[in-house]
């Protein structure tokens, strides 16, 4: 899960650029240093896999380009059941996919897999996930000088009939977190009142341009 610019358990780096390094140079260090992990290759920090198209790009250009950045990546599923969208709503009213950060160790499956069953308690099939795009977001951090960029990975898949429980944490228990199914036109009017509410907030555009490129994939029968 995540909210904003805050996480607790989820695996990112901060890369502190020094001279003569570029950002990609800088992250490779930072993740030696800081986890003793080897990034003998570059899609591990600071990019998405190459097989993974970019559907959005979200540049605040807020930001110097010397400050520090914190790199994340994040995975999050788009499961359709008929023809509702299984998604996390807060108490605002703003809905998003079930998702969040991905862990040290893990591959992208494997975080899809556990981030879905600890958000709406269902099992997701693994031979049905399929690679759909990443949305790429750079911006100042809020309430720190450094910079967020991330990168959220999306994929279709489906799950099993049967769910089991959720599993929040407190932080997201306090945001009153909790799993719905929406029409995708519900769910895109629900984010649309929540910018008209609360203005154009970085999360918020995200999660609002995300449910848009998914209905026009579908719309062009690509799915």
């Amino acid at each position: 899960m995540e909210l904003g610019d805050a996480y607790d358990k989820d695996f990112n780096i901060i890369v502190r650029h020094t001279d003569g390094e570029s950002p990609l140079q800088c992250a490779v260090r930072e993740l030696f240093e800081e986890t003793g992990i080897r990034a003998e290759t570059l899609t591990e920090v600071g990019r998405v896999a190459d097989e993974m198209k970019q559907l959005l790009l979200l540049d605040a250009k807020n930001y110097d380009e010397d400050m520090d950045e914190l790199v994340r990546t994040a995975v999050r599923g788009i499961i359709f059941v008929g023809d509702k969208l299984l998604l996390i709503e807060d108490n605002k009213g703003e809905v998003k996919l079930p998702g969040g950060g991905r862990e040290a160790g893990e591959c992208d499956a494997d975080t899809l897999i556990r981030e879905i069953r600890e958000e709406t308690g269902c099992i997701v099939i693994p031979e049905t996930i399929r690679p759909f795009g990443y949305i790429e977001e750079k911006r100042k951090g809020i309430n720190e000088d450094r910079i967020f960029h991330q990168f959220s990975r999306l994929y279709f898949c489906e799950v099993a009939d049967e769910c089991g429980e959720t599993e929040y944490s407190d932080n997201e228990k306090s945001y009153g977190m909790r799993f719905k199914a929406y029409t995708l036109d519900e769910a895109i009017a629900k984010n649309r009142a929540m910018l008209d509410k609360v203005g154009e907030l970085a999360w918020n555009q995200r999660e609002y341009n995300t449910l848009l490129i998914i209905k026009a994939h579908i719309e062009m029968g690509k799915t």
